[in-house]
């Protein structure tokens, strides 16, 4: 009969969680401008703007779907053109934001592989320094060592948190109920 209250309840548990990870990403964007090459920083916006992507691809098909019930709605004369047009705009601004959360993923992803390809040949030239320490305490041969053992830890760590993204994915819960399962588990 054209009622959208089904259509509402079924988007607002994803509206909410999308709510969430845009405010969340506000903030890591913040930080980021004050440190643009920050790892971790970098990581997590990939993180977030992988469960962004992920609930505003779920949006969508739900309003795909609503939107084939509306045009049989609409050519039976159940609801009105405003409301059906409405919900066009709807799944446009829903495709744009889905683009424009790709795009910024794979500007990210660049990033980091930008700033870990740094951190690499930071670590190679601390290696090298490393290897000419002779003359300094064991102390700082090791603080050289250690800095040029961070980019593979580093890799590993983000390597880690792809998979177990993906496996949250997969199991169909987002990685912030992992991380919280995570932390009570090790807790």
């Amino acid at each position: 009969d054209g009622d959208a209250t089904g259509l509402d309840k079924a988007l607002s548990g994803v509206n909410k969680s999308l709510s969430q990870a845009q405010q969340a990403l506000r903030d890591v964007n913040k930080l980021l401008k004050l440190d643009p090459s920050n790892t971790e920083l970098l990581s997590q916006k990939q993180c977030l703007l992988s469960e962004a992507i992920a609930g505003t691809e779920e949006k969508l098909k739900a309003l795909k779907e609503a939107s084939r019930q509306a045009q049989t709605q609409l050519e039976k004369g159940e609801l009105g053109q405003d409301k059906y047009d409405a919900l066009q705009r709807e799944i446009v601004d829903t495709e744009n934001s889905l683009k424009s959360l790709k795009s910024q993923a794979k500007a990210t992803d660049s990033s980091l592989k930008s700033s870990t390809r740094g951190l690499e040949s930071w670590s190679s030239a601390a290696e090298k320094a490393s290897k000419k320490t002779s003359g300094l305490s064991k102390a700082a041969g090791g603080l050289i060592g250690a800095a040029a053992g961070l980019v593979p830890a580093t890799e590993e760590l983000n390597r880690d948190m792809s998979f177990l993204e993906q496996n949250a994915k997969n199991a169909g819960i987002g990685i912030n109920a992992t991380e919280k399962a995570f932390k009570t588990f090790n807790a």
